[in-house]
């Protein structure tokens, strides 16, 4: 009933499930991060590599490389989700 003290296993097992569930949220809080800043730069993970490297080449030429896709954060936002604002 309410009140009852918890056995040492009911303890560890309720800790690990609260680890457990805090781990999986924050990968995914890391994930919805990166996928929302793709999303504002206009890049696919692909393109994500792809213009790193053309970022540094051009960083050589002491050059700066701009990602051609890229209409603003608001603007992509927009195209992804089909939303005219």
């Amino acid at each position: 009933g309410v009140g009852k003290a918890l056995t040492e296993g009911q303890r560890g097992a309720a800790l690990f499930s609260c680890a457990l569930a805090l781990s999986i949220f924050l990968a995914l809080c890391i994930l919805w991060g990166w996928h929302v800043y793709l999303v504002l730069t206009a890049q696919t993970t692909i393109d994500y590599n792809t213009f790193r490297e053309r970022r540094a080449d051009a960083a050589k030429r002491g050059d700066t490389y701009r990602n051609p896709f890229d209409l603003g954060p608001v603007k992509n936002w927009q195209e992804v989700f089909d939303e005219t604002g």
